[in-house]
């Protein structure tokens, strides 16, 4: 005997379609947003999954273009790019040219004072407090502070006529530890983020390789001041990479083209190929 209905045997799990109209719904309840207007449709794109790369896409290595971000946190999701410098370099990484911009992230440019009330930890989600005491040495929170700064919108349309002015399309995103920059712009400025190939030239890569199998090139490379702004850790990008190609790569290219043209005096072209 039972007390109601019986009831029928539930599925353990759904389709992952069906959990993310879930999320849908929930997110545009929590938001206030009805479904079917342009609100609820510019939310769904926010929180959808990003496309993935297309491995079809010819790489463009004629230009490279160096990227650092400077944001309010390590959270793309739940944190705001506050600066960003682009700088185009060729394949020899001489420069092209270079645009750094501030953004207006809305109330951000108010945090140092409230802060300083003692607000924090009313905003723990919205601002590290890391963050926060490094861009106030910096001087990014005074610079910040004063008004005309363009919305993230906005820069991105910016960004997106300046890499097309000079054709620096499907180029790899530079920079040191440049993954961390293509999260940002991927979730808040996705547009921009389509001009760009899907593979990255991280110079910290390159930098902590050398480390463990160059360490006497690593040892002699200058030291770069963590400024911690869009512009200066570009630059640092840039010249880390010039330091490793002169003292690493044009080393190496040359010992094996040596090396290879012995091989081919002694051996001739098979011997030389396959290590007689």
């Amino acid at each position: 005997m039972t007390d109601g209905p019986e009831k029928k045997n539930e599925p353990m799990g759904t389709p992952f379609g069906d959990i993310w109209k879930g999320l849908d719904r929930s997110g545009a309840f929590s938001f206030g947003i009805d479904p079917g207007t342009p609100q609820y449709e510019e939310l769904m794109k926010m929180i959808a999954p990003p496309p993935p790369p297309d491995p079809s896409t010819e790489m463009n290595t004629e230009m490279l273009v160096f990227c650092d971000l400077e944001t309010t946190g390590l959270d793309p999701r739940r944190h705001q790019i506050l600066e960003m410098c682009l700088l185009i370099v060729d394949e020899d990484l001489t420069e092209i040219d270079c645009k750094t911009w501030l953004i207006d992230a809305g109330m951000m440019p108010r945090y140092p004072s409230m802060l300083d009330a003692g607000m924090m930890p009313r905003y723990p989600s919205m601002l590290d407090p890391v963050v926060y005491y490094m861009h106030s040495e910096n001087g990014l929170w005074s610079d910040l502070s004063k008004d005309g700064h363009p919305p993230v919108h906005v820069v991105e349309r910016q960004a997106m006529e300046f890499l097309e002015g000079h054709q620096a399309l499907d180029t790899p995103l530079c920079g040191n530890g440049v993954h961390f920059d293509r999260a940002f712009i991927r979730a808040q400025m996705p547009k921009l983020h389509e001009l760009f190939h899907y593979r990255n030239f991280d110079v910290s890569s390159v930098h902590n390789m050398a480390s463990l199998w160059a360490p006497n090139a690593q040892a002699l490379l200058p030291t770069d001041p963590k400024v911690h702004r869009a512009t200066d850790d570009t630059y640092a990008a840039l010249h880390r990479l010039r330091y490793y190609r002169d003292s690493l790569f044009s080393i190496a290219e040359n010992a094996i083209q040596n090396r290879s043209d012995a091989m081919l005096s002694r051996f001739g072209k098979r011997g030389a190929r396959w290590g007689a």
